[in-house]
């Protein structure tokens, strides 16, 4: 039941926050913490797409892959997770071809929001932590780091590594709408090692 209802919770402070996601109250980029040794991201299989043209025109085409995947779903609703492979390669080449901009890690933590709501949990934690790291100054650094606790915790079984995510949210978040969830779920693994 307590899941349930921080899941809730979660889910309506991210429609209030996804609009404005705050970096650091005092306006300073936040620190990362070394990557958690709990867990190996491991490397995508798939190669990174070499985008033809401008970055608009690379955003376009993810944006298209985003929208064909949303319209695929299985008879009990779940995103098909055919085309995460080509999302995942374009993910990686918007990455490589135009390192350091907002608009590309806002494109890119759509494309990691699909490829976990597709159930593709293992490249969802990859790609969150890809965005983390490339991206240290998005707006959308705190929604991912979060994402990936959330990941980590409840789709991986990876506890410590969760932990260490949530707590770097936390710490270096302090202003961000989400760091009673993060608190919330950080509490919820305490209690379940007493």
């Amino acid at each position: 039941m307590t899941k349930h209802l921080l899941l809730f919770f979660f889910i309506i402070c991210l429609q209030f926050a996804c609009s404005n996601d705050n970096n650091p109250t005092n306006g300073s980029t936040p620190k990362l913490a070394s990557q958690p040794a709990a867990y190996d991201y491991g490397n995508f299989s798939v190669e990174p797409v070499k985008f033809e043209g401008t970055q608009e025109q690379a955003i376009n085409q993810i944006k298209t892959t985003i929208d064909e995947i949303s319209a695929d779903r299985d008879e009990e609703g779940y995103l098909q997770t055919t085309k995460i492979p080509q999302l995942i390669g374009q993910f990686l080449g918007l990455m490589e071809q135009f390192p350091a901009n907002d608009a590309a890690s806002r494109i890119g933590f759509d494309a990691a929001e699909v490829a976990n709501t597709a159930r593709d949990y293992e490249n969802a934690a990859r790609m969150y932590h890809q965005l983390i790291t490339a991206f240290p100054k998005s707006d959308r650094m705190g929604h991912a780091r979060l994402r990936l606790g959330m990941v980590l915790d409840q789709k991986l079984n990876q506890k410590e590594a969760a932990k260490a995510v949530y707590r770097d949210f936390i710490e270096n978040f302090q202003g961000h709408p989400l760091v009673g969830t993060g608190e919330g779920l950080l509490y919820e693994i305490l209690q379940a090692e007493k």
